[in-house]
């Protein structure tokens, strides 16, 4: 878990890039780090040029940053929180920052689950690089004009993407030859502790993407495999209501291939 990131009051001076100094040792480590223009990604602040070492990272250090600055900062993870906490701090994007990090404190303790881990950090801003009051503003009117053209972009993707999943489900609607079956077992717990006593048959089709196959399915938490196919039949026959039972029974348990130029084979 992070802690809310403090900060330490320093005198105001004026900073280069070449100025930076990173500090590390085993008991605490002093990075500046910015947000990235674009995406206010926590980055290190070396875009400029790298700043100066003294030291060496610890190993610490190297394993939790496996994941990121974020947790070691308390950084958001969504553009809201981070417009907000970087504005709190009165940072700009690209803008570099120092934060001071100790050591991670790791602790264990005993749940009805078993043992949980919890991770703490704890951080400090020690300074802002100084930037004149209309630069800051200046690259927050850049970021919102990147963050307009990703949004626009995210939206035509995703318009093209559920246009793509419309068509192939409308594909797989009426081409009964791309029909297949699988199955699985489940435990009715919810738990794969105990052993599984559910049976579920799946009817899917070719045309639709991996992952999302399925048309529609039955099953029975006491693994009776007529009540199963009892409601895929009942099901299929609303989607499907040209396809008879017989033929849903007689389909194979493995997919077919599918050739948008050579049809189904």
């Amino acid at each position: 878990m992070g802690e809310p990131l403090t900060v330490k009051s320093a005198p105001p001076r004026k900073t280069r890039i070449r100025d930076l100094v990173n500090v590390y040792s085993e008991k605490s480590c002093r990075v500046w780090l910015a947000l990235d223009r674009r995406t206010l990604d926590l980055v290190e602040a070396d875009s400029l040029g790298k700043p100066m070492d003294v030291g060496a990272p610890p190993e610490w250090l190297a394993y939790e940053l496996e994941d990121g600055w974020d947790n070691l900062v308390g950084y958001p993870y969504r553009d809201e929180g981070r417009i907000a906490w970087a504005l709190g701090h009165g940072i700009a994007p690209g803008q570099p920052f120092l934060v001071e990090v100790d050591p991670p404190h790791y602790s264990k303790h005993w749940t009805d689950c078993g043992y949980e881990y919890d991770t703490d950090y704890s951080s400090e801003l020690i300074r802002v690089a100084p930037l004149p009051p209309e630069d800051a503003a200046r690259r927050w009117e850049v970021w919102l004009w990147w963050a307009a053209l990703d949004r626009d972009a995210r939206e035509r993707a995703d318009a093209a993407q559920r246009a793509t999943a419309e068509a192939q489900r409308a594909l797989a609607l009426t081409d009964p030859s791309a029909l297949y079956l699988t199955s699985d077992v489940y435990s009715t717990r919810g738990d794969w502790d105990y052993l599984p006593s559910g049976w579920r048959v799946y009817l899917n089709s070719a045309h639709l993407q991996l992952g999302s196959r399925v048309l529609v399915y039955g099953e029975d938490d006491g693994g009776d495999h007529a009540k199963a196919w009892a409601m895929l039949l009942e099901r299929a026959a609303k989607v499907l209501p040209n396809v008879r039972p017989e033929y849903l029974r007689a389909l194979p348990w493995h997919r077919p291939h599918v050739s948008r130029q050579e049809g189904v084979r």
